[in-house]
């Protein structure tokens, strides 16, 4: 009984002098660790001797990545909508894409654009291009491309939010309070364009030319064509050299420059006016007055509020 006694108070004893050492080279092993990147990479250079260096907000290193080209670092964002005439948000500032956290961070490796974890030390997913338009939006979603089709990205959870089976996504130019508006993209499948509510469900049947604007009544081609969300060419018994949906509204402009507003093409006009002869011509809505664009500048409004 003594001898069992003696044993298991020798156990004990060892797990106090061993389990605190242990514990200690741990530590010391991972200070070693820190201290020796420190020392590779000095003053926290993003890029420095083929690598590129991660950092929270306090400093503290997060991970580091081996580049595999020479063309390496930050994520550039692309804009391809205006191959396909859509009215897209073109006033962004960020030339990078804004994206980083403590698990995760985009990187831009030769030709590939790299999710990388820092846990696992290791690329989660390759994409071929990215765009958000250099700005924020409202849900935090990133347009990506992966083998050759488009979806769409949720930074927040990093879960996809649409499949990458469409040929082209863009978003409307729709800014609220500073923030570009992602409830609605604007989609190409198999031939047909389409307008996608925020979780990637189409709300029409699909058109054959390229959508270039919509409101909740009107869907608006590049060929100046009028459909209903069932795909129904929506007549117009007016003869017009331009056309725009401007809010609920659409907007008529005839071959002799009268500006035509309707709620419903099938209803009366709302209001008419007179623009100058031009070149190209835009619209603004804001708190019920239409603002008419020509070349650029500021031609005249039309107050609907009256």
């Amino acid at each position: 009984m003594k001898t069992k006694k003696s044993t298991l108070y020798t156990i004990i004893a060892l797990l106090v002098i061993f389990v605190p050492l242990t514990s200690y080279g741990i530590y010391q092993k991972i200070t070693s660790k820190v201290e020796n990147i420190t020392k590779e990479n000095p003053n926290h250079d993003f890029y420095y001797q083929g690598r590129l260096y991660f950092y929270d907000e306090q400093g503290n290193f997060l991970g580091n990545y081996t580049c595999g080209a020479d063309n390496c670092g930050h994520v550039k964002t692309i804009i391809d909508d205006e191959s396909y005439n859509l009215n897209y948000y073109a006033d962004g500032t960020q030339e990078y894409l804004n994206y980083e956290n403590n698990d995760y961070a985009f990187v831009s490796d030769g030709k590939n654009i790299i999710l990388y974890s820092f846990k696992l030390k290791a690329p989660i997913i390759t994409y071929s291009e990215v765009k958000d338009y250099h700005t924020t939006n409202n849900h935090n979603y990133l347009i990506a491309k992966k083998d050759g089709k488009w979806g769409v990205l949720n930074l927040n959870s990093l879960t996809n939010v649409i499949d990458y089976t469409f040929d082209f996504i863009g978003l409307p130019n729709k800014v609220v309070d500073g923030v570009l508006q992602t409830d609605n993209f604007i989609a190409f499948k198999d031939n047909r364009w389409y307008i996608l509510d925020a979780e990637g469900n189409p709300k029409n049947n699909g058109v054959l030319a390229p959508i270039i604007a919509f409101n909740p009544n009107y869907i608006l081609t590049n060929e100046k064509e009028i459909f209903d969300y069932e795909s129904n060419k929506v007549p117009i018994n007016v003869s017009y050299k331009d056309i725009a949906l401007v809010d609920g509204y659409t907007v008529l402009v005839t071959n002799n420059n009268t500006v035509l507003v309707y709620s419903d093409l099938k209803g009366l006009i709302l209001a008419t006016t007179t623009v100058s002869d031009y070149k190209t011509i835009n619209f603004e809505y804001a708190d019920g007055v239409i603002i008419i664009y020509l070349d650029g500048t500021m031609g005249t409004s039309i107050d609907l509020n009256n």
